[in-house]
């Protein structure tokens, strides 16, 4: 065969490769692109009755009335206590959902091991992204080792609960929402006594009141941003172990149980705000809480803190070999900050949404008639922008379950807090060194 007609032949077959390429690419394209959202199947925040599967679904209905070319389908695994598990065999098997829900406790280990994409560049360049509607501290909850992983669809913080029967009968006034650890301890100290004449205490000021939310209350922070530095030994964690120290004298020995809580005999209780929005409703409170009146107020500020706890936040993610990043891209930007599908999960969650609460009540998403709001809008945006973030490292966990431990021997052994602080630290640093060194 001369080379012309080889040449004639190639260019033949080029062309009609080319065609059937384009023919492909055509029907590709009518086609619409089907992403997968992983999923558990109960409450994000633990809470009985609640239905993470309605919320995603409702989100999903939305999102598609204006997005036709993307097919959203939900693969919802077991409930929240076996979704790692769960989560875990399909990233074995390789069938990675391309949109993935992050349990607090997973976010850390997924980023680190690269199967969270990284979202840095679609926040930087995508200007219908509006990151201003979502508190700065919120948005920040999807950061691992300085870039964005995750973004946040709500939150969740701590609040107190107070059992306004049990200071009534104590003639003790309900506190106020700028209320210190000093009125706290005050009122703990009026209210824990002996009732009944026996000689043990069985009524009391708190319970769950812990060195962690003691020391949030009081503005500690613990590590650096990348987890490189420990902070265990600060004037302000000193302040705090002293408080809980003085707090758990009050009791002489005897400490609270569940129980005691459940039957009126505590009169505080810290308390997720998602939780009150459960057992605010009438059922709920029938069931648990029937022989007391309750409220919430705003946990009591240390010396160098705010009324708020820590911030929690429900993360969502997107697989980093996905094939439709950009498609995943938009649902996830559409979940996290589009004003309805925020005021979606206002209506049907037991969270906060993460865009600023101010927002959704200048778009008359929120109203002063929504039923069981414990706080007025922007109380709980003053809560949320005064929570702290817990730092995103892979030790961090570890981190923190070693020094709980080590803290109830400093606080129940009545050692020297400030010196037994500083030895704690820098055993801290040092398990923060090892992970530097084996990198």
């Amino acid at each position: 065969m001369t080379t012309k007609r080889w040449l004639i032949l190639l260019i033949l077959c080029a062309a009609i490769a080319i065609g059937a390429a384009g023919t492909y690419r055509h029907i590709e394209k009518s086609r619409p692109t089907v992403i997968s959202v992983a999923m558990f199947c109960d409450g994000i925040w633990g809470n009985v009755g609640a239905d993470n599967v309605a919320v995603m679904n409702s989100l999903v209905e939305k999102f598609q009335k204006s997005n036709s070319d993307i097919v959203v389908k939900t693969m919802v695994g077991l409930r929240e206590e076996y979704y790692t598990e769960w989560l875990s065999q399909k990233i074995i098997n390789g069938e990675t959902p391309d949109i993935i829900t992050v349990l607090p406790g997973d976010f850390n280990t997924l980023s680190d091991i690269g199967v969270l994409k990284n979202l840095d560049a679609f926040i930087d360049t995508d200007e219908s992204f509006d990151k201003t509607q979502i508190r700065t501290n919120v948005l920040e909850t999807g950061k691992y080792n300085g870039s964005f992983y995750a973004l946040p669809r709500e939150v969740d913080t701590m609040f107190m609960f107070v059992n306004e029967t049990l200071l009534s009968e104590e003639q003790i006034e309900i506190p106020e929402n700028d209320w210190t650890w000093d009125d706290f301890e005050r009122i703990c100290r009026a209210v824990t006594k002996d009732t009944n004449g026996d000689g043990i205490i069985n009524q009391f000021g708190t319970i769950d009141f812990t060195w962690q939310v003691a020391a949030a209350t009081n503005g500690v922070t613990f590590f650096d941003e990348y987890g490189t530095m420990a902070y265990f030994d600060t004037p302000e964690m000193i302040e705090t172990i002293d408080f809980i120290a003085k707090l758990n004298g009050l009791t002489r020995g005897a400490m609270p149980q569940e129980e005691d809580f459940n039957d009126g005999r505590v009169a505080f209780k810290p308390f997720p705000y998602s939780w009150y929005q459960t057992f605010k409703a009438s059922a709920f409170r029938i069931l648990k809480y029937n022989d007391f009146e309750w409220n919430c107020v705003k946990l009591p500020r240390g010396p160098s803190g705010k009324n708020a706890g820590v911030l929690n936040s429900h993360l969502v993610a997107i697989n980093d070999n996905t094939r439709y990043p950009n498609e995943c891209w938009e649902f996830l930007k559409f979940i996290v900050s589009d004003e309805e599908a925020q005021a979606e999960v206002w209506d049907k969650s037991e969270g906060i949404p993460a865009v600023s609460l101010s927002y959704l009540t200048s778009r008359q998403h929120i109203t002063q008639t929504d039923d069981f709001v414990l706080f007025e809008p922007d109380v709980l945006d003053e809560v949320i922008r005064d929570s702290q973030l817990q730092p995103r490292f892979l030790l961090y966990d570890d981190c923190m379950k070693y020094a709980d431990r080590e803290l109830y021997r400093i606080i129940h052994e009545n050692r020297n807090v400030p010196s037994a602080l500083a030895t704690l630290n820098s055993e801290i640093k040092d398990m923060l060194k090892e992970r530097t060194f084996l990198g």
